[in-house]
Parts: C-alpha cells; structure tokens; sequence
C-alpha cells in the first residue's frame, strides 16, 4: 500500500487535540488555571480519539482489501499476529510504568496519590489491564495516571479480536454514523445562525 501523504495531517490535527485536552486536564489535576471545564476542550479530546479510530479502520480496511485484490484471500491469522505486534509492546510498556514506576517518582505523584496507591495495588485492576480490558478498568477503578491512552489502544485490539469476519462496509457505516452524529449538532447550528441573520438583514 502505498503512503496517503493527507492521512499524516489528519494525524497530527487528532494527535494535537488529543494533546491539547490532556495537557489541560494535567493542570488541573495539579490545581493550576486550566481550561479543562471548557466546553471546547472537553469535545475536542473526543473528536481526537474519533478521528484516530476512524483513520485506523480506513487503514487497516484498505490493507485487508489491497490483500484480497492481491492474494484473492484474507489471513486473519497473519492479521491479528500484525495488531498483537503493533500494540502490545507499546501497551505492556505504558502499563508497566503507570503501575510500578511512576508511582514510585515523587515528582510525579498527584495530589490524591493515596487513591492512586489503591488503585495500582489491586490485583482485580491490576488483572484488567493485564488481559487487555483497560477501559473496563478505568470505568471501575478510575484512570491512573499516565495510564489514559491505554483505553483506547484496548479498545481497538478488543474491536480487532471481536471481528470473525472483516466487513468493510459495516466499518465504514460506522465511521460514517460516528462523523455524522458529531458534526449535525454544529451543522444544526450554523443553519440556524445563518437564517437568524438572513431575517435581522430583512
């Protein structure tokens, strides 16, 4: 397959969101003038996490389609070994610093970090993240810091593993549903903004 160049700005437009939300959620987890509970920053995290998976189900859809225009089959086996390799390393790394490392630096401790030790000490969420449900752990036992993406990359190798059968056009209703239930709330808006001038210029 070969490089989409456009697909690199969609990248760096979501990652900078994302970024930008957790920068300001850091803040003021630590007590400093943060714009967290701003309307913009608290959507513009979503619409980066949206964006990320819908480029990831465009990427892995295509690659599995140029595979069965070219090899005239689909290896689900050699698939889900290229995901298992393209996240866990990456997965286990981030949860064994969330849990065992950064704890451990008092620089990097929180205000609450007597929560937090609780949180890192229990074997039940401990055993979420270790068997790749960290959203199901973060939804019972609340985020660890440093720890957020993790829902995310659990989430997609859990879409991943979930999938009997690959179906492209399932996926891309879904991504298409996604955009639209995002952007027809500002749609909505910008129409009614429009016609509230069109009737003060009449």
């Amino acid at each position: 397959m070969k490089k989409i160049p456009n697909l690199d700005t969609l990248r760096f437009i979501a990652a900078s969101l994302v970024i930008i939300h957790h920068i300001e959620l850091y803040k003021a987890a630590f007590f400093l003038n943060s714009f967290a509970n701003t309307a913009f920053i608290k959507v513009i995290g979503k619409l980066g996490v949206v964006l990320f998976f819908v480029l990831s189900g465009f990427l892995i859809t295509t690659l599995l389609l140029n595979e069965k225009e070219i090899k005239k089959k689909i290896s689900f086996k050699k698939f889900y070994i290229r995901r298992i390799l393209r996240i866990w390393p990456l997965y286990y790394l981030i949860v064994f610093f969330g849990f065992f490392v950064w704890p451990n630096i008092a620089f990097l401790q929180f205000p609450n970090h007597e929560h937090l030790i609780e949180k890192v000490s229990s074997p039940l969420n401990f055993s979420f993240y270790l068997t790749i449900f960290a959203n199901v752990g973060w939804a019972v036992f609340g985020n660890i810091p440093f720890t957020s993406q993790t829902w995310s990359l659990a989430t997609e190798l859990a879409c991943a593993c979930a999938s009997q059968r690959w179906r492209p056009v399932v996926l891309l209703e879904s991504c298409a549903r996604r955009i639209f239930v995002l952007l027809s709330p500002r749609l909505a808006l910008v129409v009614r903004l429009a016609r509230r001038e069109r009737r003060v210029a009449d």
